[in-house]
């Protein structure tokens, strides 16, 4: 019973990981991230992509628009409240972001 339990809860996981991967993947160690910006105070442009948000640095990049962005993961931003992701190159998409 508990193999079972424990090989439910596995394929759980698989399938939510695979789900929050979806806006975001991982090409030549630089991570590739879809989806929307936004400000936080003080001075944080955030980009939401499903379930994960990143504090983009690095570059200029709007915010309330969609964007697909290629960057450098870094260490946690604890002024932003999120993992930071060094920005690379970015390009705006078509994409419906609320404001």
């Amino acid at each position: 019973m508990r193999r079972v339990l424990l090989v439910a809860l596995s394929a759980l996981c698989v399938a939510a990981s695979s789900a929050a991967l979806s806006a975001e993947r991982v090409r030549g160690g630089k991570v590739v991230a879809t989806g929307c910006t936004s400000f936080k105070v003080p001075f944080c442009t955030m980009l939401k992509t499903g379930r994960t948000t990143y504090a983009l640095s690095g570059g200029a990049v709007p915010r309330g628009i969609g964007v697909s962005v290629v960057g450098e993961k870094g260490d946690y931003n604890f002024l932003c409240g999120a993992p930071s992701l060094r920005v690379i190159s970015w390009k705006p998409i078509r994409m419906w972001c609320p404001h």
